[in-house]
């Protein structure tokens, strides 16, 4: 299991490329495409956003 603070990082680098990717111009030019990207992207943000980061150790 990775730490928490590892689980931060790799949340912010994962929004990041997701953001990132939607600047590629095939995905740019594919309204299907930009809109699923968008989607993901919009969960993905909801989902970090919801973490509890102040938290000693995961739910069991």
């Amino acid at each position: 299991m990775i730490s928490h603070e590892g689980h931060h990082i790799l949340d912010s680098l994962n929004l990041a490329t997701i953001a990132l990717s939607a600047l590629y111009k095939p995905i740019r030019k594919n309204k299907m495409a930009i809109s699923f990207h968008s989607l993901v992207l919009t969960l993905a943000i909801a989902n970090v956003s919801l973490t509890d980061w102040e938290a000693d150790t995961y739910a069991k």
